[in-house]
């Protein structure tokens, strides 16, 4: 095809440096100066660098840290098996009168607090359950000690509920529950009695005396 006249006709699509489908057709482009189309398709390409830049920009750029973060956490435990006891730490009969066949009584109150099923046992320092003689702070080397074994009972028992304490394990409770917070107070007797054969001591801070164990203890 032909153009004015001083003017070569040309072939935009080489002219311009364009590939298939690079460039507008050339009918679109007929009839513009080269310069100006030129730098048409420049700024074309100026704006289609400059979106692809922003694009990729965008897409590059992380999100926005989080401001919060929600967890959950388990709280575990479990209760031991507990229990504890509380006991007078002295009770007396005073003076025993011989001319008194019957036993002499008082009373010792223990308490005991267990979330458990437990039991309560009751033992003694002496062999044969017979208060010796003390000195205020042991027993008298050949000291003497008193004719009758001290006995015990659960209180409200009759006296013929009564045991001689001895140096083994006797079984005041069995089987007992828990007592919860308030605990369990349990009451026991104490019986003794006297002879003629007992003598009264006479040195100061002497007087019969034994020890007596109680144990409670959980039931497995």
């Amino acid at each position: 095809m032909y153009g004015k006249p001083g003017i070569k006709s040309i072939n935009t699509r080489h002219a311009l440096g364009y590939g298939p489908g690079q460039v507008p057709c050339v009918a679109a482009t007929r009839g513009i100066a080269p310069g100006i189309l030129r730098s048409r398709v420049l700024r074309s390409r100026a704006l289609v660098y400059f979106a692809a830049t922003l694009l990729s920009l965008f897409l590059a750029t992380p999100a926005a840290g989080a401001t919060s973060s929600t967890g959950t956490t388990a709280v575990v435990c479990n209760v031991a098996n507990s229990i504890e006891t509380s006991f007078p730490s002295q009770v007396t009969f005073g003076d025993l009168v011989p001319a008194n066949t019957g036993y002499h009584e008082t009373v010792i109150q223990a308490t005991v607090r267990s979330n458990a099923p437990w039991k309560l046992v009751i033992r003694c320092d002496q062999p044969d359950g017979k208060m010796r003689e003390w000195n205020g702070t042991a027993y008298a080397e050949n000291g003497g000690k008193l004719s009758f074994p001290l006995n015990w009972k659960l209180a409200g028992q009759p006296a013929s509920a009564y045991k001689a304490i001895t140096s083994q394990d006797a079984v005041v409770l069995q089987e007992a529950p828990a007592t919860g917070a308030g605990g369990r107070t349990v009451s026991i007797d104490l019986g003794q009695k006297a002879s003629y054969d007992d003598l009264r001591l006479a040195a100061a801070g002497s007087s019969y005396q034994m020890i007596i164990t109680f144990t409670a203890t959980h039931l497995y």
